[in-house]
Parts: structure tokens; sequence; C-alpha cells
């Protein structure tokens, strides 16, 4: 469930993560436009698509647990990780992977590929 409005979402996502439009379209599998309407708050996505975003909000907060600051964040985000086969859990993300991102950053918590 979103905790938040689509355009609340899409503007943290793009802030925190440093995720873009295209990252975001790719992710959410819809178009420019419909984020562009989110952001704006012009539009509610619809179930797959909102379902997705809420998906990558849990993510979000999950890295805000686990991280003091957005900086060191995107520091891991952008680090080639061995669980991802040396892909990064923000290359992960732009494939539209949320969920070995999600792992790869589970894996972390848990103490695993440190």
């Amino acid at each position: 469930m979103l905790q938040v409005t689509p355009g609340q979402a899409v503007r943290a996502l793009q802030a925190d993560l440093g995720l873009t439009t295209i990252d975001l379209q790719v992710v959410l599998e819809t178009t420019p436009r419909h984020i562009e309407r989110w952001a704006n708050d012009q539009a509610y996505p619809q179930t797959k698509a909102r379902q997705r975003l809420a998906e990558l909000m849990e993510f979000h907060r999950h890295l805000s647990d686990m991280f003091s600051t957005w900086e060191g964040a995107r520091d891991w985000l952008n680090s080639p990780s061995r669980y991802l086969g040396g892909f990064t859990p923000l290359e992960a993300l732009r494939a539209g992977r949320v969920d070995r991102a999600r792992q790869a950053l589970l894996a972390l918590s848990a103490g695993v590929y440190l």
C-alpha cells in the first residue's frame, strides 16, 4: 500500500535515489507522461503501476532505515555488488529488477556479502 501520494513518491525516488523519469518508466512499466502527471498530482497510477510504486517506496523506506544519510545510500546503490554479479543495485533498479535490488539490500542488512 502506498503511504504517500504518487507525486510525493515520484519526487522522493528522484531526489533520494537519483532515479530519472526514464528509470521510473522502466521500473513502473508506464510512460513518461504518466509519471509526469503523477509527479504533478494530476493523476493516480492504476493497479499494476501503483503496486510497483508501492514496492519501490518500500525499498526506499528500507534504504532509509539502513543508511544514516541519502548520500550513503546512493553510494551503496552505485557500488558493484558481488551479490548482483558485479552489477550495482541502481543498475538492477534501472533494469526493472526491484526484487534483485531488494534482495541485495536484505543481504547487506543480514551481513552477507559485505
